[in-house]
């Protein structure tokens, strides 16, 4: 029962926060903005497409913006209570502390999954203003993606609230959360791509053009060979095979990379579940959920464990 307290006090705090409501607003206006231009565009467009266009607008602000709402949501979960000094009277009463981290969580999840439906909901009226209702199949569509994103914006908030563990002021954890965002966010898909672009080794050179120097010292690019000869053919054959390299070993990286996760997951959804294997797809749902129950752990068992007072 103490924990449905702790998680109804941090949803009500949450929600009513002024940060959570300025970015939720401002997720919502830019893909309410981004849905009007894309289907005054598209207006004539196959319903597929509309879904897409739906679906994709959604990840790309998401991308953006989650890992903000996640992060804001989490970093001064724990710190913020400390230097109130609520967290002594807090644990004078009879709760244990894990119903206290397991309540926050939980009140900040609800706030997520909340402000993650308003913007799908702003979204599909969007869409229906332009007469474009969307069927049931669309609608599992996407709330299959809505649930993807609350997920994608937990782990944002599981490096917030691990921070929030290990830190003692707010500033300091909002740093390690900042850090924790840039290295699985942006250096580990950058070093995904230069380890692969290496281990791969050089790409298959194209047969088209081939670079002669004449006598006189001048360069000249000649054809030797037609786009539809046996050498392009084999020349595209070998291309796939290089590329097909390259993104085996950066999925490697991918999977310790949300925003990577997050987008090869919409990919699948875009595609009606026809981009890539189901062992891909299932490997790379495996490393998405895990990455957040990793941090939220760690931040669990150092809060359990240690003198926050």
């Amino acid at each position: 029962m103490s924990l449905l307290v702790v998680a109804k006090k941090e949803f009500a705090e949450q929600v009513g926060s002024r940060r959570f409501i300025v970015l939720t607003l401002l997720t919502m206006l830019v893909v309410a903005y981004a849905l009007h231009m894309g289907l005054r565009i598209a207006h004539q467009s196959m319903r597929a497409e509309v879904l897409q266009l739906f679906i994709g607008t959604g990840n790309a602000v998401f991308a953006l913006f989650g890992a903000g709402l996640g992060l804001l949501a989490g970093f001064d979960l724990i710190t913020r209570e400390r230097e109130q000094g609520t967290l002594k009277v807090l644990l004078s009463h009879p709760v244990p502390r894990d119903a206290i981290i397991l309540g926050k969580a939980a009140g900040a999840f609800a706030a997520i999954s909340l402000a993650v439906a308003c913007v799908l909901a702003v979204a599909t009226g969007a869409v229906l203003i332009y007469g474009m209702p969307l069927s049931i199949e669309e609608l599992a569509d996407v709330a299959a993606f809505g649930g993807v994103t609350v997920i994608y914006i937990f782990t944002y908030f599981s490096f917030g609230i691990f921070a929030s563990a290990v830190a003692k002021s707010s500033g300091t954890a909002l740093t390690i959360s900042a850090l924790l965002l840039v290295f699985f966010s942006a250096a580990v898909p950058v070093a995904g791509e230069l380890v692969s672009s290496r281990l791969a080794g050089e790409p298959p050179a194209p047969p088209v053009y081939e670079h002669r120097v004449h006598e006189d010292g001048s360069a000249a690019l000649e054809v030797v060979a037609e786009p539809d000869s046996q050498a392009m053919r084999a020349y595209e054959q070998k291309m796939a095979e290089y590329m097909e390299r390259k993104r085996r070993i950066s999925a490697i990286f991918g999977l310790f990379s949300p925003v990577y996760n997050y987008k090869e997951l919409v990919r699948y959804l875009m595609a009606e579940r026809t981009y890539g294997s189901h062992a891909e797809v299932l490997n790379r749902l495996a490393g998405f959920v895990a990455m957040p129950a990793v941090f939220f752990t760690l931040g669990y068992v150092r809060f359990v464990r240690e003198d926050v007072v």
